[in-house]
């Protein structure tokens, strides 16, 4: 009877144990989850406008950003205010390179996907592809300032590099090309 007992015992120490193992393995890739969410929007946490040709009233801006740890997209324009506030619940890779899909909750708890693009990887622009709001934009970090107002010239991101450089500017690429020898 003793001996039953003590393998009753010595089972349930087993299973309590395992219990704990799987608590600690979820928060380990719970953590890393919010990790790579982090790497991924904390450099694109300023009010961008759109990419387009020319400033409109209707331009739309975007902007990703934490509250109490929980990542959000805040799409805005000049002419109807917050269109949305949306919070990502998760992210995904997808067989795209620097292209993640990002699960979302809008408004009235709609929920939608986003897929998320650091154009050619760096993080200097980003493209926001989603059907809901019909939104398939880019969005150039150096356009952003204080004002939120559309920039002109050479973005500040690209000054006083030392060398000429030659913008040339496609609907989502942005082609740096360094020049030497110039006169």
């Amino acid at each position: 009877m003793l001996s039953i007992s003590f393998a009753t015992v010595m089972l349930l120490a087993g299973c309590n144990s395992n219990r704990a193992d799987l608590n600690n393995t979820n928060t380990h890739s719970s953590n890393q989850s919010s990790q790579k969410l982090t790497n991924l929007l904390s450099p694109a946490t300023a009010k961008v406008p759109e990419d387009t040709q020319a400033a409109n009233d209707n331009q739309l801006y975007s902007q990703f950003y934490q509250d109490g740890g929980q990542w959000h997209w805040k799409l805005t324009s000049k002419q109807a205010g917050t269109i949305d506030d949306s919070q990502v619940k998760s992210l995904k890779s997808t067989n795209q390179k620097y292209v993640f899909r990002l699960a979302m909750v809008g408004r009235n708890n709609k929920k939608y996907h986003l897929n998320f693009n650091w154009i050619n990887g760096g993080h200097l622009a980003y493209t926001i592809r989603s059907s809901y709001h019909n939104v398939d934009a880019s969005f150039v970090l150096a356009d952003a300032s204080q004002s939120t107002d559309w920039q002109t010239g050479a973005p500040q991101a690209f000054k006083g590099l030392g060398q000429p450089i030659i913008l040339i500017i496609q609907t989502t690429v942005i082609k740096i090309c360094h020049i030497s020898n110039v006169s």
